[in-house]
């Protein structure tokens, strides 16, 4: 027999191995967490409280019908208290009215919750700031057992960052982070502007200080003393041979900067060639992209960085630059799939690529134990807080405002 407890909802990939688990076992007990009055089986719309705990609940049911497993009549817990609030009615009270039509009045007195009203976030989060110094000095909580959750985080992440490490509080930010920045994104995309810029000398130099290529750093430096004192723009200035040499420079040392030259211009010329020609379609412009990438080792050099990270002992790090990569390469073969045959010049292309970059994000881990766990609404997951914070409040954030709907509904968009 198999027990499950403790999920709020599952990825395609957990519902397969429940799916094989209700094959291959005698029995599968799943908990979920609703509450007693509500009917598991009806789904409503997104901004109902269990609508997560209903969609798995359908999801499962599924499962055994797809099966033909048969499935035993659900368990309710309906016992009127919570063992989770045993000692405080308020908390009890609130989980039983919050979101719920007709609600009732909570008249006594309590402590369990209070609201504070501060006149803009950064006073909000000092606030916070100030409480959990409190809290941890006088009242002997840990780190751990206190978690700070925002509506907006976006709009709260920079003042609680900046007063949570003025206060020497360590914090982890549950929020998945963007790679715009990271060497493999920056390699890719200094390399796509080179070409789309032919050459110019500030994308030339981007590109081989980045720290991918195979030239080294004192090298860049000659061949960027050489390239602004001789002029050196453009595509064919690089394909041809250097003869001029500044003054004090010997012939030894012009051999030198042509074999620099050749080294920065040979493993992106067949790149360069294929971009640039208007009737080569997406797919083979991807798959020579790809093929430089192969030949400059990007892949290597990421496992490399991975592994500094891991004997540094940054988990986060290593995470994040573990799963970079693969992202990009899954991106790649998304535009190949959707635009294989088009034929688009060389700076769309660039734009729909940064466009993906953009929207790639690299989930990480808490790279300690002690500590303050920031979040949303949303992504974050809760277990056994004794503390919570709820920042912002507000009208038009809770609940969330929809916004403006674009072109397509979200029906559409799926579709």
């Amino acid at each position: 027999s198999i027990w499950i407890d403790g999920f709020t909802g599952f990825t395609p990939i957990q519902y397969q191995l429940i799916g094989l688990l209700l094959s291959l076992s005698k029995k599968v007990i799943l908990t979920v967490t609703i509450d007693s009055r509500e009917n598991p089986y009806h789904i409503g719309g997104e901004q109902e409280l269990f609508h997560m705990s209903k969609e798995m609940i359908s999801h499962l049911v599924r499962l055994t019908e797809e099966r033909q497993i048969p499935k035993e009549k659900d368990i309710v817990l309906t016992e009127e208290r919570h063992h989770r609030f045993e000692q405080s009615d308020a908390l009890f009270w609130l989980e039983r009215n919050l979101f719920r039509y007709p609600y009732d009045v909570y008249t006594k007195k309590q402590h369990a919750i209070s609201i504070h009203i501060a006149g803009n976030p950064m006073k909000e989060a000092g606030y916070v700031a100030r409480e959990i110094v409190r809290l941890v000095r006088e009242k002997n909580y840990r780190y751990r057992d206190i978690a700070i959750i925002a509506g907006d985080l976006e709009g709260y992440r920079d003042s609680l960052e900046e007063l949570l490490a003025e206060n020497q509080i360590p914090y982890f930010v549950d929020q998945k982070k963007g790679m715009m920045g990271n060497p493999c994104v920056e390699f890719i995309r200094s390399t796509l502007e080179m070409i789309a810029d032919n050459f110019s000398y500030e994308s030339v130099f981007r590109y081989l200080k980045s720290n991918m290529t195979s030239i080294a750093r004192e090298d860049v430096d000659l061949l960027e003393n050489y390239c602004l004192a001789m002029g050196i723009r453009g595509q064919r200035q690089w394909e041809k041979l250097w003869v001029r040499s500044m003054k004090k420079e010997k012939p030894l040392e012009l051999e030198r900067m042509n074999q620099l030259r050749e080294a920065v211009l040979l493993p992106i010329q067949s790149l360069a060639n294929t971009w640039k020609r208007r009737k080569a379609t997406v797919k083979e412009k991807m798959e020579v992209l790809y093929g430089f990438l192969q030949e400059i080792g990007l892949q290597e050099k990421m496992e490399a960085y991975e592994k500094t990270f891991r004997e540094q002992g940054n988990l986060a790090k290593e995470k994040e630059y573990k799963q970079v990569y693969p992202l990009v390469m899954e991106l790649f073969d998304k535009v190949v799939e959707l635009l294989g045959e088009e034929q688009i010049l060389a700076q769309e292309l660039n734009g729909i690529l940064d466009a993906g970059f953009e929207e790639l994000k690299v989930g990480l881990i808490p790279p300690s134990i002690d500590q303050i766990l920031i979040g949303d609404m949303e992504r974050t997951r809760l277990n056994g807080v004794r503390v919570l914070f709820f920042l912002g409040l507000n009208d038009g954030i809770i609940p969330k405002n929809s916004g403006k709907g674009g072109l397509l509904s979200q029906m559409e968009r799926q579709f």
